[in-house]
């Protein structure tokens, strides 16, 4: 069987704010370079250095290949082998959480700066989402408005057309000659995106819906909820009308 319990006694250590040296002494990474010293200061260290992050995990690749090559070849046809089998698959698993545990340590210090830096411009973040919400509210409330204007203009002018058609009709039918078609009243437009050299505004209208009587929907427009029949399934339920459970 293999054994990995030796595999990290060359891994690179990474330290808050030290590194490890190759004599196993610790240099400070906020060392005085100015001032006189009887030794070469180390390089300072650097958590957002990729190539030695990648160095501390790489030291596992040849002991992962011979891992794989072990299992690949394993022939599993007896009590005793799916032991091995089972031993070797648990290692393989424990290397795993551990060079995920040596990841997560890695990039630790940079992770809590980015949620903390995060969570800072968040504060400012949500109050302009504020100052702009409040803002496209007013400016919908009045382009709303705008628009129910136009709506009640467009109407009424509908209704002057309907009004002058039937007058125009009336007067064909008296005279005995073909009608003239009232051409369409333009109500002008009194909607529409307000552009500026920072932003732009505008309101669209669109069509929205509700159920009034789920019985009443035609097939066509329902779907199968599968939260819901995942959830029955767990919970025992074996027999559902129209769906085979397997």
């Amino acid at each position: 069987m293999i054994n990995f319990s030796e595999m990290d006694k060359d891994t690179p250590e990474f330290f808050g704010g030290q590194k490890k040296t190759y004599n196993g002494e610790f240099a400070d990474s906020t060392i005085d370079k100015n001032k006189p010293t009887d030794y070469q200061p180390v390089t300072p260290y650097n958590p957002l250095d990729i190539e030695r992050a990648k160095k501390s995990l790489s030291i596992y690749e040849d002991k992962i290949d011979e891992m794989a090559k072990h299992v690949n070849a394993m022939a599993v046809n007896s009590n005793r082998s799916v032991e091995v089998c089972t031993a070797a698959t648990g290692q393989a698993a424990d290397l795993a959480k551990k060079i995920d545990a040596n990841r997560k340590g890695i990039v630790d210090d940079a992770y809590k700066f980015y949620k903390g830096i995060t969570a800072f411009g968040n504060i400012y973040i949500k109050k302009l989402d504020a100052v702009v919400a409040v803002g496209k509210e007013k400016i919908g409330a009045y382009q709303y408005e705008k628009e129910m204007q136009r709506r009640e203009a467009e109407a009424k002018a509908q209704k002057e057309q309907a009004r002058l058609q039937a007058q125009m009709d009336e007067r064909a039918k008296k005279a005995g000659v073909d009608s003239i078609q009232v051409p369409d009243i333009v109500v002008p437009q009194t909607t529409g995106p307000v552009r500026t050299e920072s932003a732009t505004a505008s309101v669209t209208m669109q069509w929205a819906w509700e159920i009034e009587d789920v019985d009443k929907v035609p097939r066509e427009y329902l779907t199968v909820a599968p939260g819901a029949v995942n959830a029955a399934v767990k919970g025992g339920v074996r027999k559902i009308p129209g769906i085979k459970i397997f």
